[in-house]
């Protein structure tokens, strides 16, 4: 199989228990698309824990667009042209993947990128833990009720003296 990007060949190597096929020019891999996720997941589990992310939790990131035009690459293993996707629609990691074999072609530190979008962040595994397990879940809701329907009637009530 050749490289898409250089087109050099690639060397079958085994990253953990994920079989890939690397290039020893560009440092890109090949993966099937059973292996991607699997070789995400594994790396995420390396990363340490980073507090800085929490910043952007809820706010909107902006989805880069490719700029110009797009490069198509070949599918080493079905030699056909590869679409580009942004992984997770808006991560902005370009990646380019075979329309027939689902094979997947991560340039040199794409997968590292990959495994930042993919790392759990514990602290809302705690909270989310905590909420699935706590019996007292169901009064806080009642008491939520009951406060929007006191306010409810206070509103009226302000209402009917005006």
């Amino acid at each position: 199989m050749k490289c898409p990007g250089c087109k050099r060949r690639l060397i079958s190597r085994t990253i953990r228990t994920c079989e890939v096929q690397c290039c020893m020019e560009c440092d890109g891999i090949w993966v099937s698309k059973e292996t991607f996720c699997k070789l995400g997941n594994l790396f995420s589990m390396d990363l340490p824990q980073v507090e800085h992310h929490k910043v952007m939790l809820f706010k909107p990131r902006d989805v880069k667009k490719t700029v110009g035009p797009v490069l198509v690459r070949v599918c080493p293993q079905c030699e056909i042209g590869m679409k580009q996707f942004n992984y997770a629609y808006d991560s902005n990691i370009f990646l380019d993947k075979c329309p027939e074999c689902g094979g997947i072609w991560a340039d040199a530190g794409e997968m590292m990128q990959v495994a930042k979008h993919l790392k759990p962040d514990i602290d809302e595994r705690i909270i989310g833990g905590f909420l699935a397990e706590n019996p007292h879940l169901s009064q806080f809701e009642r008491d939520a009720e009951r406060a929007e329907q006191a306010l409810n009637t206070v509103l009226t009530v302000i209402r009917l003296m005006a």
